[in-house]
């Protein structure tokens, strides 16, 4: 099984601990890599299972699409997290994290946001990143 760090790190973890649960003779060869790379050794048949982002061009391959909502991550106590509905208008001159300029979604996000300031934009290669950002942003608070 291969996929793209997001998901490695936090929705596959307890799929993979069911699935031997259930099968507790089974094993499971787990490899985390860049969706790029999984798509690469997808087409080399390295791997039964792979999760890797879009765009995914592989005839012999079975794929199917799964849908993973982008979200705006507040701390608790920020003013935002009461808000039921948090658009781009409401971030203006907000620092920002993003993913990096190459990833698929950072055109839609750059259209989301024009117009708008950014405060301190952080930019990481993956999403299970991002969340390392807050504590930098605490301890030069």
């Amino acid at each position: 099984m291969a996929s793209q760090p997001g998901l490695a790190t936090y929705a596959l973890p307890p799929i993979i601990s069911r699935l031997l649960r259930r099968w507790p003779d089974g094993t499971v060869r787990f490899i985390t890599r860049s969706s790029p790379t999984v798509r690469d050794l997808g087409r080399i048949e390295a791997f039964d299972i792979g999760f890797a982002e879009h765009p995914i061009e592989s005839p012999a391959s079975v794929i199917e699409t799964i849908e993973v909502p982008c979200v705006c991550m507040l701390p608790a106590d920020h003013p935002l997290a009461a808000e039921s509905v948090i658009t781009p208008a409401h971030l203006d001159d907000a620092p920002f994290i993003s993913l990096y300029a190459d990833h698929f979604l950072h055109e839609a996000i750059e259209r989301a946001f024009a117009g708008i300031r950014r405060g301190c934009a952080w930019s990481f290669m993956s999403s299970s990143s991002a969340p390392l950002a807050r504590w930098s942003w605490k301890a030069s608070a």
